[in-house]
């Protein structure tokens, strides 16, 4: 993979990449391509863009404000295949050159990316930008009336809290997140894609006790796919007094059910 940290510089302006329109006197093959990015869906959720570009030798970096009549993103190109990356919603997430993370104690943002390779060997190139959703929002559900939930803290956490701009794949790191309850019943929070099932809601009381539930395992063997181009939202039943928790996915009829009988609260 290109090492980025090793080439990377921002261009600010067309002319710092030395590229000029040529002349009909000139040979045109060494010309740079002219890329159009068209972005269909410039509303409100999708003002806000960050652009990565890179090819053999060099890549380049863009932040763009879709609105109004903007809805176009174009810049002069070297004449090769040049593979770029959009991301969208970013708002308490950290951006460090091409790596997207989730400070420790937030929840994702809800970010939407798109990638695409683009072959710009002529004088001009087109494509447009099709972003999917590369967070889940998961709601758990606590369905025991008698529970005393005031009396006990909910974190997750797991081992992927980011992602990678150039592939749109989990980044390992540490997600650690503490729940608020919702009508006393109702937590919700958005997940990063994730590498691995590692996923675990941690039920704490305030006397010390506490109880794990393995999330990430429970979600995998729903035949859940964390590397699907869209991400689909997750939703978790717990029903404290049979130790029975329920997952369910969007847009799927069937849920899957777990018995655990070692769980006591």
């Amino acid at each position: 993979m290109l090492n980025c940290n090793a080439k990377y510089f921002i261009i600010t302006a067309l002319a710092v990449l030395g590229f000029c329109s040529c002349t009909v006197k000139e040979d045109r093959t060494v010309c740079p391509c002219l890329l159009e990015v068209f972005f269909p869906d410039k509303g409100e959720t999708f003002s806000k863009v960050l652009l990565e570009g890179w090819a053999a030798d060099e890549v380049f970096r863009d932040e763009i404000l879709l609105g109004g009549n903007q809805d176009t993103y174009k810049r002069r190109v070297p004449r090769t295949m040049i593979h770029f990356s959009a991301v969208t919603g970013l708002a308490q997430c950290n951006h460090q050159g091409y790596v997207i993370t989730v400070p420790e104690g937030n929840q994702c943002d809800s970010i939407y990316g798109y990638i695409d390779s683009v072959d710009c060997s002529g004088e001009t190139a087109y494509t447009e930008v099709d972003f999917h959703k590369q967070f889940s929002t998961v709601t758990i559900q606590i369905i025991n009336d008698s529970f005393p939930a005031q009396d006990y803290s909910f974190v997750v956490s797991s081992g992927s809290n980011g992602l990678d701009m150039l592939s749109l794949q989990a980044i390992a790191g540490q997600f650690k997140h503490q729940l608020e309850l919702e009508d006393g019943r109702r937590m919700a929070f958005r997940l990063p894609r994730q590498g691995d099932d590692s996923l675990m809601l941690l039920v704490a009381h305030k006397s010390g006790d506490s109880v794990k539930y393995p999330l990430g395992q429970f979600i995998s063997d729903t035949g859940y796919d964390w590397d699907a181009t869209d991400l689909k939202d997750v939703f978790i039943t717990i029903d404290i007094s049979r130790n029975k928790v329920t997952i369910g996915v969007a847009g799927w009829e069937n849920a899957v059910d777990y018995e655990l009988s070692t769980v006591e609260m």
